[in-house]
């Protein structure tokens, strides 16, 4: 073999080993079943972990950082903020829904509540994101284990343009923006973003750190492409994550969601999300 084919093949090995390995180098420390779950890679020039170095956190270190919610936290909120005719009526209660199928405690709609002045900045005619959690913070009923806001204006933060959604654990509270979500022909497709959304923050608020292992509901998504990969179904790490701080049976979860993603239309989510239970009770065994 020639120097210069030798130099190729061992270009071509390193690939796939990049590959296999997640990025920041860590590797899941909880059994994952094989023909479901696809590595994570390396990312592509703009994507998420190409624009923010995060090194991603396992179930040890999950369960040493974080805490199981209190007892008395036991209802999950959702709050209407919109400003403008809704493009979709019906997705504060969809938004409730997803969040009570998908982390297995009741969830509950509050009467619509208008944007604090103090959080709208005029010049920019967006909305500052800290500001609002704060003001959806300090009206949250006793028992919510996650408050989540759903407004339809352009959110930013210090060093952002925008921000679609973000959560805060020591807030309790996700807010998610309609405001770029609906600039696109396919409603179904915007649909499937914002549940994808809402649900991700709401993990943010349980101390889930953005997955970096597999193609997972907890990856961060800085592009079109990566929102449309985005699956929704957490890996067996994050899984493991929500199993121990909600005590919550994986079966029954799995069950509850798939059916949710059912009445919504996405049969081919509820697909994946067989597929996943069927490998989780398979290896369980």
């Amino acid at each position: 073999m020639s120097a210069r084919a030798r130099g190729q093949l061992m270009k071509a090995v390193a690939v796939c080993l990049l590959l296999l390995v997640p990025y920041g180098g860590k590797r899941a420390d909880v059994p994952v079943p094989p023909g479901v779950w696809k590595h994570l890679g390396q990312p592509k020039d703009g994507e998420w972990l190409d624009q923010y170095r995060e090194e991603g956190q396992t179930f040890a270190e999950y369960k040493a950082s974080a805490a199981r919610p209190p007892a008395a936290r036991t209802t999950l909120y959702v709050v209407p903020m919109l400003t403008r005719p809704a493009t979709d009526p019906g997705l504060p209660e969809r938004v409730r829904a997803s969040l009570a199928a998908f982390y297995g405690r009741p969830a509950k709609l509050l009467e619509p509540r208008a944007i604090p002045l103090r959080a709208y900045n005029r010049r920019r005619r967006q909305v500052h994101i800290t500001g609002l959690a704060r003001a959806v913070a300090a009206r949250r009923p006793k028992d919510a284990l996650i408050t989540v806001a759903v407004t339809d204006r352009d959110l930013y933060s210090k060093g952002l343009n925008y921000v679609q959604g973000w959560g805060s654990e020591r807030l309790g509270v996700a807010i998610v923006s309609t405001a770029r979500v609906w600039q696109s022909a396919d409603p179904a497709g915007s649909r499937r973003r914002l549940l994808a959304m809402a649900v991700h923050e709401a993990g943010h608020v349980l101390a889930m750190k953005h997955c970096t292992f597999y193609r997972c509901l907890m990856n961060g998504v800085a592009t079109r492409d990566e929102e449309h990969r985005r699956p929704l179904l957490l890996c067996p790490v994050c899984r493991s994550k929500l199993l121990w701080a909600l005590q919550l049976d994986t079966h029954e979860r799995y069950g509850a969601w798939a059916r949710y993603l059912r009445g919504q239309g996405l049969e081919k989510d509820a697909r994946l999300v067989d597929r996943a239970a069927a490998a989780t009770r398979k290896a369980s065994h």
